[in-house]
């Protein structure tokens, strides 16, 4: 089924509010986006800022004053697992050297 000029132009002509309401939708929906985007990012701006010049001091304060503690506890935790290491490293040549291995390494020491 064809139209003709006249039928499409009535056509268009009654469908012309539709078209406008939806171009006018499409436009209102688009700036809702593009202002909910902007907004967003100029949250976050704000949001760092604010962290930056009110948090960021305050953080630094504590742990300058609680630096002496920090050290301590930091070398005590490297301390303790280095001590784990060793151990765990003399067990391992402990049963090397007692087992089959052992008897192997000693005899191609000696011979």
């Amino acid at each position: 089924m064809e139209f003709t000029n006249d039928q499409l132009k009535t056509a268009l002509k009654n469908a012309q509010p539709m078209i406008d309401k939806r171009v006018q939708e499409a436009i209102t929906n688009q700036l809702i986006e593009s202002l909910a985007y902007s907004a967003s990012d100029r949250i976050k701006s704000e949001c760092i800022a604010f962290i930056e010049a009110e948090i960021v001091p305050d953080v630094k304060k504590t742990l300058m004053a609680n630096k002496d503690k920090i050290k301590e506890n930091m070398q005590s935790v490297a301390i303790e697992t280095s001590t784990a290491l060793l151990a765990k490293i003399q067990e391992n040549i402990k049963k090397n050297l007692e087992g089959y291995r052992g008897t192997e390494i000693l005899k191609s020491l000696i011979s």
